[in-house]
């Protein structure tokens, strides 16, 4: 283990994005493991995020990531981003930009860390040679461990896309 790393419980998932839907996240991670207070509190935690959103009808990706998705039996937070495409950033009603600033502020819930992130399209002012979009960057931070020796899956929730991935409108 690297130094100033924290240690890292073996990953549920193998490397990678897994597509998903809210059961089978109950399902791998909650239902299949050693079923503590933390562990559920932690499903709940994400369960209320996704809920939320789906409610103020926010479509948007969630990634999922952090000790829940390993073998810890004692999760103690939830670690979430929430990715947002630039036209829905930019047409949000007051009542679903304030569900996203708490997201944003950490302000969310207690014991969850969350993140925002827009992205950008190529013709976006601000979006030059030099640009990295944050939602790779984080694709590559999620799949990898703290230790940086191992490779591990994360979940990906989408809402408000068909079954084919095309993202709704309304």
């Amino acid at each position: 283990m690297a130094i100033g790393r924290k240690f890292d419980y073996p990953p549920l998932l193998p490397p990678g994005r897994h597509f998903v839907d809210l059961m089978s996240v109950k399902k791998m991670f909650l239902d299949t493991q050693k079923n503590t207070n933390e562990r559920r509190n932690a499903y709940y935690r994400f369960e209320v995020l996704v809920q939320a959103l789906m409610e103020a009808a926010i479509n948007c990706e969630i990634w999922l990531n952090g000790s829940f998705l390993t073998e810890k039996p004692d999760p103690s937070d939830t670690d979430v981003t929430v990715i947002l495409e630039k036209d829905v950033a930019s047409s949000l009603s007051q009542t679903q930009r304030d569900i996203i600033d708490r997201i944003e502020q950490g302000r969310f819930l207690e014991n969850l860390d969350s993140f925002v992130f827009v992205r950008l399209l190529r013709d976006d002012e601000g979006f030059g040679d030099d640009f990295v979009d944050p939602a790779y960057t984080w694709g590559e931070q999620y799949g990898c461990q703290n230790d940086q020796q191992y490779l591990k899956g994360y979940v990906v929730l989408r809402l408000g896309e068909n079954h084919v991935g095309l993202r709704i409108c309304s």
